[in-house]
Formats: structure tokens, C-alpha cells, sequence
């Protein structure tokens, strides 16, 4: 069995507290306990059941379960097939919003995880980090958090329908890269659609194309801009993803109904007239 045990840091929002794997012998069990602090198993092999609140969860190969704070758990290997598995478990400001955040819950503390990179070798790489004294508690919370992400990502899978992951994919690579000059075309290859398919997609979530999404965007980012800035029009329009401050007037104005120098001067003259209201009040 190989563990490791980090000094806790409270004040930290995420932080990994122990890390480790084990062959377990036949039957070997575990609890009943309680723990403080979140901890994941993921089982590489072998089987075994994992008992919290009353359930009996049958646990095998490529499957994992969660322990929350304050429950009383018991786990037990099989005792002719007994599982190997390896543990991450941590603790923080943040820690239970993180762990909403992916999909795991006391109702379904079960997961399945087919992941690519081996969720073992990930472990492991963990443990180097933590016995090396520079950055090792850095390296240790990335594992974590591209483990959790694969968790998440494997219980979004299983539950959400197949057009919302392609359009929360399709929305995510959009605001990542309005600023540039996106091709529809390079959306649905990064979705891994067709345009057209695309299309449909997005009408069916939001009611707007792909294009029209994009410059729903870009325009929001302008009037942003256009508020908080004295950046020129055309600083502003390259700044929000559009080739010009007159493509930015066209696309403003369809949105606003209003040109963006209009709308900059009116939300000023909204800003000094609560300025002077306040200043009279005093």
C-alpha cells in the first residue's frame, strides 16, 4: 500500500489531503467510519461493496465511490475477487460546491470513469509530486482537479442528451474565441457536427443560429466596454470580435436600437444625473 498525507491548509479554498492505492486481501473491510474530509475510490479491478446511510452500492472495475464528511461508511472487498484501487482525498473552502459542481451527491456517490489517461498512473504521479519539496501541493491539486473533471464529464455524459452537450461545447468554444475571427465551419468540426447540424442545434437550445449567437456576444462585450471604457469605437469593435466600428453600428444597432455612440452618451448623462441626485441629497 503506498499513502500520502498532506498538512491541512484551511484557509485554502481546494487543497488534496492524502493520496494512495491498494491490493486489498479477500474480504478486507473498512469501517464503519467517519471521515472529515471528501475522499474518492476508484477501483481498477476486483470488486467489492461500499456501504453508506442505509445502501449497498456492488462496486467493480472502472467505477468508483464517494465519501462526503460526516458519514458513517463501510467498504468491503469481495472475498473471492477483492479490488484494487487507489484514493484522493481533500478538503477546503470550496471543496463541497466543487464536488456538486461534478455530478456527486449522497443520493448517487457511484461513478463510472472510462478515462484515457489511468486514473492509477494519475495517482501515482500525485504522490511524486507530494515528495518533492518545491510545488508539490500545486502538482497534487492539478491531478485532482483533471480527475474530478473527468468524473464530471463522465456523469454529464450519462445524463444529459446529446444535442446539450453539443451546443454547451459549441457555447463554450464561442466565448472563448469571439474576439477572433470565427468560421461557423470551425465550430462544427470542433463540436464534431456538420454545419447544418449545428444549426439545428443551436435553434433548438436557444432559438438563435450559431452566427447570431456570436454576435449576441461580441455586441454584449462591446456595450460592456462602451460603459466601463473610453476606448474609441474602433478600439472597441476589434476589441469585441468585429472588423470595424461600422460592422460593430450595424450589429449594435439590431440589438439596441440605438447607435453605440448614442448608447455611451445616454448611459454617461444616466451616470452624472444619480451623481448630481446624490450630491444634492448630502
Amino acid at each position: 500500500m503506498e499513502i500520502y498525507w498532506s498538512d491541512k491548509a484551511a484557509d485554502k479554498d481546494v487543497y488534496v489531503l492524502q493520496c494512495g492505492s491498494e491490493a486489498c486481501a479477500k474480504g478486507h473491510q473498512y469501517g464503519p467510519a467517519v471521515r472529515d474530509h471528501y475522499l474518492i475510490h476508484y477501483v481498477a479491478s476486483g470488486k467489492g461493496v461500499f456501504y453508506v446511510e442505509g445502501h449497498e452500492y456492488p462496486v467493480g472495475p472502472k467505477q468508483g465511490f464517494t465519501i462526503f464528511p460526516g458519514q458513517v461508511t463501510t467498504y468491503r472487498a469481495d472475498d473471492y475477487d477483492p479490488w484494487v484501487y487507489c484514493w484522493v482525498g481533500y478538503d477546503g473552502r470550496t471543496a463541497a460546491i466543487l464536488t456538486e459542481t461534478i455530478g456527486l451527491t449522497k443520493d448517487e456517490p457511484v461513478f463510472h470513469l472510462d478515462s484515457e489517461v489511468d486514473p492509477f498512473e494519475r495517482v501515482r504521479r500525485m504522490m511524486r509530486a507530494a515528495s518533492e519539496m518545491r510545488l508539490g501541493d500545486m502538482a497534487m491539486l492539478g491531478g485532482l482537479y483533471q480527475l474530478l473533471s473527468e468524473i464530471g464529464q463522465g456523469r454529464t455524459s450519462a445524463h444529459e442528451e446529446l444535442d446539450t452537450r453539443y451546443y454547451k461545447k459549441a457555447v463554450w468554444y464561442l466565448e472563448g474565441n469571439y474576439q477572433r475571427d470565427v468560421r461557423i465551419t470551425d465550430v462544427a468540426a470542433f463540436v464534431g457536427l456538420s454545419r447544418s447540424q449545428l444549426f439545428r442545434v443551436f435553434r433548438r437550445a436557444s432559438g438563435l443560429s450559431p452566427k447570431e449567437y456570436l454576435n449576441v456576444l461580441r455586441v454584449e462585450r462591446a456595450a460592456k466596454l462602451l460603459r466601463a471604457t473610453d476606448l474609441s469605437l474602433e478600439q472597441i469593435a476589434l476589441s469585441s470580435g468585429f472588423s470595424s466600428a461600422g460592422r460593430l453600428n450595424v450589429v449594435f444597432r439590431e440589438r439596441y436600437s440605438t447607435s453605440p455612440s448614442q448608447y455611451r452618451k445616454e448611459i454617461h448623462q444616466a451616470a452624472d444625473g444619480d451623481q448630481e441626485a446624490l450630491m444634492s441629497d448630502e
